[in-house]
């Protein structure tokens, strides 16, 4: 009882001195969110330095790429001259049993009766307007074969020599009508069968085609594939399409079609017969590699390119190994040792006259990078590290409520990382070119810069003191 009497006791005193000397609870978390506060930063007038630089090449061909590829010389006011070229290897025709097509006795005395190279058009990768001007092409002949890299890749400033023989030239205006192809031999049913799809029809000098009859039977008929195809190779080393008409907009060739190839008609005894050579099948795939140059000579971007300003009105972003952005922050080392609660880049698209959005849309997805000391782009943590830009970094176009578009991007990690110096201090965007199933992005956008008085660029910083 005493034990029981005395805690009681002990209990009183306790509740009494609480009871008078104790602040309100309310109070007490007011005054700690006070700390907090204190401790909590925000800005949004940090200095941005945004210079329009030349890009980098960009993997326009390996094994296992994407098989569209642009095709054209297109001029634009703002953006210059973008010209994409296109290199084909074709191969030797192999049926899907893994057998050579196989050719008749006779066909090295064979007469040519046409041959045509054939390509395969996509509307759904088609970039400008395609239908303003009437395209011009003109196919020739490769003097040296196409060598990637040790694994097979080739970048899109790929360069390799011609003999100077024109083979072939056309100028039409595109058609995604559905029209024949040709018609082919299933010679594992014994039967033919005509195909119809958008393409292009390039005739070829009937020489070429006398040429590889007369390649005989070392070729065709091989003691194995990889001699006839290390024949054909010597002979036929491959061949250069480059627009010769100046348009509007880029064509695009998909190239994964079986069908894609030269058609060679020919005549032996009076019998009639087809060979296919092809860029691709289920087997075997010559290689194709774009080539791409640009042209900014009187452009409205030319002003800009490598601007000692870094406060520039304008930035411009181009893809195809046209243009990055290179962002720099002077200011960044007034905030080492805070800890970045979130930096968002905020970017308004600018509208400059006569410059037609509905044509040319703000490209869909932009990317960050950053250079390593070789000189190597990778992409920052906020997107290598989750894949998707979409899932952290965003960097999609928004539409405002005023009609205009602007671009987010978070850089909250990135920026972590260049003020505790494990990155370097400079970071690129560019348009997104990942994924292997689609052609490198022709898009491109032109943002307002630092310097702009309409909505100029900022970063949106959130910090807390460490």
């Amino acid at each position: 009882m005493k034990i029981y009497r005395s805690l009681s006791l002990l209990f009183g005193l306790s509740l009494s001195i609480l009871l008078t000397n104790c602040t309100d609870p309310i109070d007490i978390g007011a005054e700690l969110l006070s700390e907090d506060r204190a401790r909590v930063g925000f800005t949004d007038t940090l200095s941005i330095r945004a210079t329009t630089v030349i890009g980098d090449t960009f993997l326009s061909y390996y094994p296992t790429a994407g098989l569209e590829f642009y095709f054209g010389r297109e001029v634009n006011p703002v953006f210059g001259t973008t010209e994409a070229s296109l290199y084909l290897e074709p191969r030797l025709h192999i049926l899907p049993n893994g057998d050579l097509l196989p050719v008749p006795d006779g066909m090295a005395s064979g007469t040519v009766d046409s041959i045509y190279l054939v390509l395969p058009l996509d509307s759904s990768g088609v970039y400008g307007d395609i239908y303003a001007n009437m395209f011009g092409v003109e196919v020739l002949e490769l003097a040296e074969p196409l060598v990637g890299d040790e694994d097979g890749r080739f970048y899109s400033n790929a360069t390799f020599a011609t003999t100077g023989t024109i083979l072939g030239s056309k100028i039409f205006s595109p058609s995604f009508d559905t029209t024949l192809v040709g018609t082919l031999i299933d010679f594992e049913k014994e039967d033919t069968f005509k195909i119809s799809a958008p393409h292009l029809r390039i005739p070829l000098d009937l020489s070429l085609g006398q040429r590889l009859l007369a390649l005989g039977d070392d070729v065709y008929r091989p003691e194995t594939q990889s001699v006839g195809d290390s024949l054909f190779v010597d002979a036929f080393k491959g061949m250069l399409l480059r627009p010769t008409m100046d348009t509007k907009g880029l064509l695009n060739f998909d190239l994964g079609r079986f069908w894609t190839g030269i058609y060679l008609y020919y005549t032996v005894d009076g019998v009639p017969y087809t060979y296919k050579y092809d860029f691709s099948s289920r087997e075997r795939r010559g290689d194709r590699v774009s080539k791409i140059q640009h042209q900014y000579t009187g452009a409205l971007a030319e002003s800009f390119i490598n601007s000692q300003v870094g406060q520039d009105s304008l930035v411009f972003i181009q893809g195809l190994q046209g243009l990055f952005m290179k962002l720099e922050f002077p200011d960044l080392q007034n905030f080492t040792g805070k800890i970045v609660n979130q930096a968002i880049l905020e970017m308004t698209v600018a509208q400059p006259m006569d410059y037609d959005y509905a044509i040319f849309p703000p490209a869909p997805q932009l990317v960050a990078m950053t250079q390593d000391s070789e000189g190597a782009f990778r992409l920052i943590t906020e997107i290598g590290g989750f894949g998707d830009p979409r899932t952290f970094f965003s960097g999609a176009p928004v539409e405002q409520e005023d009609g205009s578009w602007q671009y987010s991007a978070n850089i909250s990690i990135h920026l972590q990382y260049m003020l505790d110096q494990r990155e370097p201090a400079t970071l690129y965007l560019a348009i997104n070119n990942q994924g292997s199933d689609s052609p490198r992005s022709a898009d491109r956008v032109i943002l307002q810069g630092p310097a702009s008085r309409q909505a100029p660029m900022r970063l949106k910083l959130s910090f807390t003191e460490d």
